[in-house]
Parts: C-alpha cells; structure tokens; sequence
C-alpha cells in the first residue's frame, strides 16, 4: 500500500512538473510574439523601450517611449496577439530618464 502511494505522488509530481514545463515554455512563446508583433510596428523607439512580461495570458509591458500614441500602438499591437487574455501597459511616457526625472529636472529651472 505504501509503495502504491508513493507511485501516485510520484506520478502526480511529474505530472505537476510536465504542466508547469508547458505553462512555461508557453509564457516563454507569448513574451515572444508580443514582442514580435511591437517588433513589427516598424518603430525602432518602440522595439528598443518596450519590455515585455507574459504569465498565463497576462501580459505586461513596461519602459519608457517617447509619445503616448507610441505607448497607445504598442498596447494594440499586443492585444492584437493570440493568447493575450489580460495586458497592463506599464509604459511610461518621457523623453530621458523616468518622468520623475523630467519632473524635477523642469522645477529645477525655474
């Protein structure tokens, strides 16, 4: 009886192990055609600033771009992909450095 037992965790690890292999591998494939598909926009500001993150169909994208229309093409391009059930668009909008950086960079001039 023990032995039957400790087959069946056995086998339900390796299952665990195979699934979470696959949600990865899959994550791994998101992450790739979302950046793919910014890639594709043909805006080389947008394809250097924009990192992307995928877990189970959420996909967040992060860095900093130049316009607000940059930030809004991005979030299209990336819903637009197969296997995106969930996007935080996590760009920030500025020129150099975050907005912080800006922010202060303009108080301190006056």
């Amino acid at each position: 009886m023990i032995d039957r037992q400790h087959e069946y965790t056995t086998d339900v690890s390796a299952k665990q192990t195979s699934h979470s292999t696959s949600t990865a591998a899959a994550d791994r494939k998101l992450q790739e055609d979302v950046q793919r598909a910014i890639n594709g926009i043909g805006r080389l500001a947008l394809s250097r600033a924009v990192q992307v993150r995928a877990f189970d169909g959420h996909v967040e994208l992060s860095g900093l771009v130049p316009t607000y229309y940059m930030k809004q093409t991005a979030q299209v391009a990336a819903m637009r992909v197969d296997g995106v059930h969930q996007l935080r668009n996590g760009l920030c909008v500025g020129r150099s450095g975050t907005p912080e950086t800006i922010d202060r960079s303009q108080n301190e001039r006056r």
